[in-house]
């Protein structure tokens, strides 16, 4: 649907995506730049898409399928081919974010991408820097493989700074720009994908 929560909805969504690329496989989901903007991170390159399909851009269709939730909306080209071609990780990640934020209420979406260490280090019409982050994320994960038992390592994900201590079976964390926001995992793929059901509960 169209819409100032709509557009703003998207490009969060959009944002998520790019940086669970990184925590996933440490590159980017595709060549999206996000800025810093008082709303949340926020892309000039899909703010033109989303100009360029309310203008009534004749290369994308719309298809309406009803669902529990209401009506489904999934945009494709009405053209044989793309521009863009979706690696296999791409695809996972695309529908994990789906599934764990398509029906989460974008204030909650909203508050997820601006509560971050990511963000909120990001001075204001400041581009994000992904690419530090996924360094930092890649050295702390390498510390957090030789740490100890009930020792702490400061692990970037989804955007947070998070403390990850080795327990007896499996780990902990902490996160520490939510005070109080904790959960647990018995692989680290688990914890991750706590950590972020731990942020939407928050």
């Amino acid at each position: 649907s169209r819409g100032h929560m709509a557009t703003t909805r998207l490009h969060k969504l959009a944002y998520l995506s790019q940086l669970r690329a990184y925590d996933s496989v440490g590159q980017p989901l595709n060549e999206l730049v996000f800025i810093r903007y008082k709303h949340g991170p926020w892309s000039p390159d899909l703010s033109q898409v989303i100009e360029d399909f309310e203008a009534g851009a004749e290369d994308i269709l719309v298809e309406t399928t009803p669902s529990e939730h209401g009506v489904d909306r999934r945009f494709r080209p009405a053209k044989d081919k793309t521009t863009v071609a979706w690696t296999d990780n791409g695809k996972l990640i695309l529908r994990e974010i789906w599934a764990k934020l398509g029906y989460v209420p974008t204030q909650v979406i909203v508050a997820i991408c601006k509560s971050g260490y990511l963000f909120k280090r990001t001075a204001l019409a400041e581009v994000v820097d992904f690419i530090s982050y996924a360094q930092r994320r890649m050295e702390a994960l390498k510390t957090l493989e030789k740490s100890r038992e009930g020792q702490a390592t400061i692990v970037p994900a989804w955007g947070f700074e998070w403390a990850v201590t080795k327990e007896g079976s499996g780990f902990s964390a902490e996160n520490q720009d939510l005070l109080g926001c904790i959960t647990q995992g018995d692989t680290l793929e688990e914890l991750e994908a706590n950590m972020l059901e731990a942020s939407l509960a928050y």
